[in-house]
């Protein structure tokens, strides 16, 4: 862990040259730093492929089918992560690979009841036509169960292999699946399938991802299986119980917090401008995850050794490497958001002439988050994990509240309405660093930190 620490000293502060090539042998040896990378690696390269395959998609579907697709995509982002009720994120850290194993069967189990009810729930939005789901179909519930069911496989998969630190197997199955997701709605735009081309993408990401992951596990996990017993799922439920009543509520605010804004700008603009807002959302926070998921893990592998070495200075240690996120934000997005209302109309189409005003508005707040997402894992650290419940009320309700009374302002326009959205989500987030920063006070850090 002391290794660990060192290393990460040495990526955030500035060495001299005759130092580098040193610490470049460094981080190739750390096995931390390899992890980070792999994934890293795997994210960019997926990533990059579903932004480099943008420009094509808006030229063979148009705003409304993305709009269409924002909907269905929202709401599986904003629900899917309650598919297997958070035991998933248990695996990991189970005593032992029996019990390991126990989780998978208990998360695949768990998705599966979860789906339906999830598929009920987005039957009853379009027929009863709530925020802007009546533009589409019921039968598609159909397909959001089945989107449900691989999400829940690929997740608890996933969680399978970082246990076994197979980093490269998550790293390849994330490259698998951007690219899937990438061509997918360009091979079958000809069969003039609308938001289902495009939705066709994101289904075939995911069932590319699992049947990578799946190589190999799923014969250890049928041997497992026949010696497996109800009354022992439930006893493994029961020992693990605090993922989903802790966990789980948690989770599911921060996902609606960034998925209510397409339902709620549809229901007050329409599908078209839905789809714009889509779009720009889709460029502009691919960066934004690239430095969160990076930058992240870095700052996580100090966390414990700073706090057990000088726990008064967390709180400081948050503060100072926000504003160095904030400098790399700033230096990646106040040029896109300058060049972005000159640039979308040549790049996506004339069609899309407004998501370049929109990524320019949404930028800003897209730097704050960036600022503060990393550095809010210091919460790991506190004895009050759950004021993070706090800040995910934070983050949900001010901006969302906010767009949705931004109609009735004087003059309201699409415009105003996302300059307001993105004012208060830079609001919301500087309130959810404070809340970080109270959380690591000395006096709110775990006991068994402050040794």
């Amino acid at each position: 862990m002391e290794a660990e620490m060192r290393v990460s000293e040495r990526i955030w502060n500035v060495q001299p040259r005759a130092g580098r090539f040193a610490l470049l042998k460094a981080l190739l040896k750390n096995r931390f730093v390899r992890q980070a990378f792999a994934l890293g690696t795997g994210t960019a390269i997926g990533q990059a492929a579903v932004v480099a395959a943008t420009p094509i998609w808006s030229r063979l579907y148009d705003p409304i089918a993305f709009g269409k697709f924002g909907l269905v995509f929202s709401f599986l982002t904003a629900t899917t992560v309650a598919v297997s009720l958070r035991y998933e994120l248990a695996i990991p850290v189970a005593r032992n690979e029996d019990e390991a194993q126990d989780l998978v069967f208990l998360a695949f189990l768990c998705s599966i009841p979860v789906s339906i009810f999830a598929g009920v729930i987005f039957l009853t939005l379009t027929l009863r036509g709530l925020l802007g789901f009546g533009a589409i179909e019921p039968w598609s519930a159909i397909l959001v169960t089945v989107s449900f069911l691989i999400t829940g496989s690929f997740s608890t998969l996933r969680y399978w292999h970082v246990r076994g630190s197979g980093f490269g197997n998550i790293s390849s199955s994330l490259i698998v699946q951007g690219l899937s997701r990438a061509l997918a709605p360009i091979i079958l735009s000809p069969l003039n399938l609308g938001w289902l081309g495009l939705m066709s993408g994101d289904i075939a990401g995911r069932s590319f991802g699992i049947r990578k992951l799946g190589t190999g596990v799923f014969p250890r996990l049928k041997r497992r299986a026949k010696h497996m017993k109800i009354s022992h799922l439930f006893a493994i439920a029961r020992l693990y119980r605090q993922y989903p009543l802790v966990f789980l509520p948690s989770s599911i605010l921060d996902s609606l917090s960034g998925a209510l804004q397409i339902p709620v700008v549809v229901a007050m603009y329409g599908l078209s401008v839905g789809g714009e807002f889509l779009l720009a959302q889709q460029i502009v926070s691919a960066p934004s995850a690239l430095i969160c998921n990076s930058l992240g893990d870095v700052f996580h592998a100090r966390l414990i050794p700073l706090t057990h070495s000088n726990p008064s200075s967390l709180p400081r240690s948050v503060l100072t490497n926000a504003l160095r996120l904030l400098v790399v934000a700033s230096a990646v997005y106040i040029p896109v958001a300058c060049l972005a209302p000159f640039v979308a109309a040549p790049i996506f189409g004339a069609q899309w002439l407004r998501v370049g005003e929109f990524i320019a508005i949404l930028s800003p707040s897209t730097i704050i988050a960036t600022m503060v997402s990393p550095v809010s894992r210091a919460i790991l650290m506190s004895r009050i994990p759950q004021i993070k419940l706090l800040a995910d009320i934070v983050k949900l309700i001010i901006p969302i509240v906010g767009l949705a009374l931004s109609a009735y302002l004087p003059g309201a326009s699409v415009t105003k309405s996302l300059l307001w959205y993105s004012g208060l989500v830079a609001i919301s987030y500087l309130i959810y660093l404070g809340i970080v920063l109270i959380a690591v006070q000395p006096s709110n850090q775990l006991p068994s930190v402050r040794l």
